[in-house]
């Protein structure tokens, strides 16, 4: 969670979504902002927090003593060390991808990408269960993953890059694009993003 200062609803989206993390919501949060991102403001987080079934008193609390600025704070210091200083920003493997690139660019960065983990299984003797920790394992300090797909942190800590584990066999069955394989329409097929 890296709020850019240049949008002003930027940083108390992210306390929204903390707040509502706080309550096992993040994720209903999280695209119910994203629908509204055109309107946001206090009054809007207070009826999407209604809308999605919080607790509404609580919510504003948290939102008003400002609960959950630490974490995001250190959110942002993480997004600073990897270079993330902007949308949209990608990462393969632990390694940075800025920009909106072309759909035939990060084809080949994920060709290289399974080129590096056949070889490294091959020649290093990583494992297939461990070789996203093996290509990362110099980077760990760069890149957090959280497992599980779209699992979120525990109440009080910022979102992490919320990410399924690679399963190298299945790249093949990732949609080239956000309506191919019935995606969601935010660039995988499970709806999953950084922005």
């Amino acid at each position: 969670m890296n709020p850019l200062p240049m949008h002003d609803q930027a940083l108390p989206a992210a306390e929204a979504a903390m707040a509502a993390h706080a309550q096992g919501k993040y994720w209903q949060m999280e695209a119910a902002l994203f629908e509204h991102q055109r309107e946001l403001g206090p009054e809007k987080y207070v009826e999407l927090a209604r809308q999605i079934g919080l607790d509404v008193a609580r919510f504003q609390r948290d939102l008003e003593s400002h609960a959950f600025g630490d974490a995001i704070q250190q959110q942002q210091a993480l997004a600073a060390r990897l270079g993330a200083r902007g949308t949209p920003m990608f990462f393969l493997n632990g390694r940075k991808m800025p920009g909106a690139a072309p759909l035939e660019r990060f084809r080949a960065k994920v060709d290289e990408e399974i080129a590096r983990a056949e070889r490294a299984i091959r020649e290093e003797h990583a494992t297939p269960a461990g070789i996203y920790e093996h290509l990362t394992r110099n980077g760990a300090e760069a890149v957090q993953v959280v497992s599980g797909g779209r699992a979120a942190p525990r109440p009080g800590q910022a979102p992490v890059l919320a990410l399924p584990r690679p399963d190298i066999g299945a790249l093949d069955k990732v949609p080239a694009s956000p309506n191919e394989g019935g995606g969601e329409g935010r660039g995988t097929k499970q709806g999953t993003g950084t922005h």
